[in-house]
Formats: C-alpha cells, sequence, structure tokens
C-alpha cells in the first residue's frame, strides 16, 4: 500500500503510526536543530570570511610585487638614462678636446712656419736692406761729415767697396 502521508508506516500488512514526541521534547529538538544550524551557518561565515581575507591578502602581495618590479625596473631606467647622459658628456668631452687640440696644434704650426720664414727672412742682405729703408723713411735729413757715423760701420764700408769696385 502507498504511504498517505498521515507519518505512519506500514510493517508486515499492519499499519503503525509514528509516535508524538512530547510538546517539550519536540522543542528542544526543534531549538537544538536550530542551534546547530546557526552554528553551521556561523561556521560557513567564518570559512568564507577567512577566505576572502586569505584572498583579499594573496591580491595585495600580488600588487606589492607588481609596484616592486615597477619600482625595479623604474630604476633600471633612470641608472641606464644616467649612464646615457654620462656617456654624452664623455662623447661631447671628447670633441672639444679633440677640437681644442687640432686648434693648438694647427697654431704650433703656424708659429713654426713663422719662425722658418722667418730665419730664412734674417740673412744679413735683409737686415742692410731693411736698416736702408728705416734711415730712408726717417723724416730728417743730415748733411755733412756725422752722416756715415749716424748710419754705423757696415754703411762707411759698404761705400768704399763700392768705390773701390765690389770688394
Amino acid at each position: 500500500a502507498p504511504p498517505r502521508g498521515d507519518g505512519a508506516d506500514t510493517v508486515g500488512g499492519v499499519r503503525t503510526p509514528k509516535p508524538r514526541p512530547p510538546d517539550v521534547i519536540r522543542r528542544n529538538y526543534e531549538e537544538m536543530e536550530a542551534q546547530k544550524t546557526q552554528l553551521m551557518i556561523a561556521a560557513e561565515k567564518q570559512r568564507v570570511v577567512e577566505k576572502e581575507a586569505d584572498t583579499e591578502k594573496r591580491r595585495a602581495k600580488i600588487e606589492a610585487e607588481k609596484m616592486a618590479e615597477v619600482s625595479i625596473i623604474k630604476k633600471r631606467q633612470e641608472i641606464m638614462e644616467q649612464e646615457a647622459a654620462r656617456n654624452i658628456s664623455h662623447i661631447r668631452d671628447e670633441m672639444h678636446r679633440a677640437r681644442e687640440k687640432a686648434f693648438a696644434d694647427a697654431e704650433a704650426y703656424r708659429i713654426v712656419q713663422e719662425a722658418e720664414a722667418n730665419e730664412q727672412l734674417l740673412t744679413p742682405e735683409f737686415l742692410e736692406y731693411q736698416r736702408y729703408l728705416s734711415v730712408s723713411n726717417r723724416t730728417k735729413t743730415f748733411f755733412g761729415g756725422s752722416v756715415d757715423a749716424m748710419l754705423g760701420p757696415g754703411v762707411a764700408s759698404s761705400k768704399q767697396e763700392v768705390r773701390s769696385g765690389g770688394g
């Protein structure tokens, strides 16, 4: 026979109703079940809170690691920029030094060439020519026997060489 839903069982064709516990016991049982359910709910809530805290802790750790990596990358970039600036400065210094050395070498070469040219110019003939030019550029004109003394001993001997036919 199919169950009727009235809380009775059929055993060997005999229908036996389920016993009804007294109201006090039933209420105690219901309260205990409610407390048990509340305890299970509280334990589940605590486990959820712990999982959320653990998840938040992991999230914070990942965020901190990410920030540390970004910081390391930024520091490396700063170092690379400083090294690049130092290299550029070094290159500029080398270029300036090379330019200054080239100028100094050119000036030294010019001085040496000028000295060699002056050395070739300083012949006794050129010096005598310069003396004649100097005398001819003077604004005063001297007459008389003291002119030879004014011009110096080289001029008097030159005049004698000219008179005697050149030496």
